[in-house]
């Protein structure tokens, strides 16, 4: 029997410290302010330094060392099966917390969930003296009687609690009730997740006697509460109507459709952002919300994907933004357009609004013509910063996007993943693109790029002064293409994240890139994910 404890330093970068002692992890973690508390099971600690339950006190000392007193953010992953094991684990980080916990502003846990006992005697025990709390994330953690009870004191005891994340939590009824009249006595929450909690018509009422009179929330993501009946829908307008602050809410997936729309969308008072994906709208239902947003003018961002909109509701969209003069960001992905469709989405790309900046039409099977059109109004387009065009099937038509960016200045986001380009694609569009010296933010993942094609991406950021953010996970690398890579990397001093997910499985190359990571530290700031 073990409860394996490790230091990992986790901020913007992925390193892990697998030489250090566990004083050089806490001084290395705290010099950025952020440290993660890990429990493993012993078989996949090949690389840690690893404590047995029968030495765990060792980390009920750890917050003598000097370096704990810049701890601001916590995060704890248990990863141990045994439920034992990760009672020790929670009793220590519960005795470490007892005496740092008046520093912590931002808590989160990740990975699987503590028992309830023990997550009540973390949030009960360890933070008792917590009263400084901004922001706690317990998402997908499991949240029972104890545990409730816990969180609903550790609301109350910290006044200047701003984000709480509580979503895919599994509460009951009457636990959630705990937490919810907790937050309805909080003056200072602004940003509440409860997606995925499955809540039943008592839930919704729990939820809007909470918030409805809330005076600071402004961010509420509802996504995957599914409205079970008319009851349901009048409960949720009842909390949007009464609520004068929400200007950013997440209704995705909630059973939103033609019929309850109307009466949905009218309750809105000052939302700014509204994200209304995977809701079966059909183009009728956006038809009648367009009609209703035409009074709302103050919406700046529109999440229509995955609504089962047609040419009709394309149209009446475009409509909406070009009247409406405030909406910055607009999303239609997954939505099947014909030949018609699609020229009212080039209609609006080629009316060049000044307000539009953000474009994703991700996931739309467009023809080989109407690419065509699609691209060739980009080239018109002076305003869009941000582009996605992910999963479209672009292949061969390469060459009519890679010639619109090549003199289009103004994009400076582009996602183009999973388009089938292949390594000559790749070599085309950064080939056309070269010069241009707006773009920041490239992601190629998924498009079957072999060595040629990392050739192609190795020299473009080897010259490029001003690309940020890079993205070519899910392409398979060897040794060789990571060789030339960090070749290239070695000259580049602007790259700030690079996402190389399954890129790899060879652990000599992911060592190999964790060491050049550590060594580019001392140069610049670059995240590579692996």
């Amino acid at each position: 029997m073990s409860a394996c404890v490790d230091l990992l330093y986790q901020d913007t970068l992925t390193v892990v410290f697998q030489s250090l002692s566990i004083q050089d992890r806490i001084s290395a973690a705290c010099t950025h302010k952020k440290w993660l508390l890990s429990a493993y099971n012993t078989r996949n600690c090949n690389d840690y330094i690893v404590f047995e339950s029968d030495k765990i006190d060792t980390i009920r000392h750890a917050y003598k060392s000097p370096f704990f007193k810049h701890i601001t953010s916590l995060g704890f992953q248990n990863k141990s099966r045994d439920e034992e094991n990760s009672l020790l684990f929670a009793s220590a980080i519960a005795d470490v917390m007892q005496h740092i916990a008046h520093l912590v502003k931002e808590l989160f846990f990740f990975g699987r969930s503590f028992p309830d006992n023990g997550f009540a005697l973390i949030l009960g025990d360890g933070f008792k003296n917590s009263h400084s709390l901004t922001e706690v994330d317990i998402s997908s953690c499991t949240i029972g009687k104890c545990s409730a009870k816990a969180l609903a004191n550790l609301i109350r005891q910290n006044p200047k609690l701003q984000i709480l994340d509580i979503c895919r939590t599994k509460m009951k009824t009457e636990d959630l009730e705990l937490v919810l009249d907790a937050i309805e006595s909080n003056d200072s929450l602004t940003n509440l997740n409860v997606s995925n909690n499955a809540l039943n018509s008592q839930g919704f009422k729990l939820l809007t006697k909470s918030l409805k009179n809330h005076a600071t929330l402004h961010t509420l993501n509802l996504y995957n509460n599914k409205l079970q009946s008319d009851d349901d829908a009048g409960t949720l307008v009842d909390l949007l109507q009464n609520n004068h602050t929400l200007t950013n809410i997440n209704l995705s997936k909630m059973g939103i459709n033609q019929f309850n729309v109307e009466y949905i969308s009218k309750s809105f008072q000052a939302i700014k952002t509204l994200d209304l994906s995977l809701n079966e709208l059909d183009s009728p239902g956006v038809e009648i919300l367009t009609q209703v947003l035409k009074s709302k003018v103050c919406i700046t961002s529109l999440n229509l994907s995955s609504t089962l909109m047609k040419t009709k509701g394309m149209t009446v969209i475009s409509k909406l933004i070009e009247t409406s003069k405030s909406i910055k960001y607009l999303d239609v992905s997954n939505n099947q357009f014909d030949d018609q469709g699609t020229v009212e989405l080039c209609k609006l790309i080629k009316a060049n609004h000044p307000w539009l900046q953000t474009l994703y039409c991700n996931s739309i099977m467009f023809s080989s013509q109407d690419r065509a059109k699609l691209f060739e109004s980009i080239k018109f387009n002076t305003n869009l910063t941000e582009l996605s065009i992910r999963n479209i099937n672009i292949g061969d038509d390469i060459n009519k996007l890679a010639m619109s960016l090549q003199s289009n200045t103004s994009i400076k986001r582009l996602n183009v993943s999973n388009n089938k380009l292949g390594s000559k694609g790749i070599e085309i569009l950064l080939d056309y693109i070269r010069t241009n010296q707006s773009i920041t933010s490239l992601h190629l993942n998924e498009n079957a790029i072999t060595s040629t094609g990392f050739q192609a991406f190795a020299d473009y950021i080897k010259h490029n002064s001003t690309i940020k953010n890079a993205g070519i996970s899910s392409n398979i690398m060897c040794m060789q293409d990571v060789k030339i890579l960090i070749d290239a990397l070695s000259f580049n001093t602007s790259l700030a994240v690079l996402g190389m997910h399954w890129c790899t499985e060879d652990e000599i190359i992911k060592r190999m890139l964790r060491s050049f990571e550590k060594e580019r530290q001392k140069i610049c700031q670059t995240c590579i994910w692996f």
